[in-house]
């Protein structure tokens, strides 16, 4: 529908920059809530869809697999597909996917998590960079981005970017 409009912008009549969420913590809220969680952080209320074991069917590295709260059908959501989502809709800022651990996290655990959230956060400026580069993907053959991701400091940032198509 928004697509369909001609973006966020003419949907609600805004000519100025709109950031856009990835949806991560609105997936990780449909955990299961634990005695340690903030009542902020999880919904305690039962739903048609939402009995105890809560709606977030699995975390992997690919990304995230949960119940829909309205009709309980498995959604998957990835890097990918989140940048794809923001950039559809005609956001001008996005935020990627990234996981949102618990509040009381094991130190070990909280580190895996942000590397996980980093390798995320690489695969969806790779998304974007290719959309950006092949906005017609069926106008060339076998397409490829490929870029040189470095950390520095808690920033990912690129230091090339090639588009080329094999």
């Amino acid at each position: 529908m928004v697509e369909a409009a001609g973006g966020l912008h003419k949907f609600i009549g805004r000519d100025a920059p709109i950031i856009t969420d990835s949806g991560g913590f609105q997936v990780f809220s449909l955990d299961k809530p634990d005695a340690e969680d903030g009542k902020e952080m999880k919904s305690r209320r039962p739903s048609k869809q939402k009995g105890e074991a809560g709606l977030l069917l699995r975390k992997n590295e690919n990304g995230v697999l949960f119940k829909s709260y309205r009709d309980g059908r498995e959604v998957a959501l990835t890097p990918e597909s989140s940048v794809a989502a923001q950039k559809q809709l005609g956001a001008d800022i996005i935020i990627p996917l990234d996981e949102l651990p618990p509040y009381c996290i094991d130190p070990v655990e909280l580190k895996k998590s942000v590397f996980t959230s980093h390798r995320w956060e690489a695969r969806s400026l790779k998304a974007h960079l290719y959309a950006l580069c092949f906005p017609n993907p069926n106008s060339v053959s076998s397409p490829s981005v490929t870029t040189r991701p470095s950390l520095k400091g808690s920033i990912l940032h690129t230091s090339q970017v090639h588009c080329s198509a094999r």
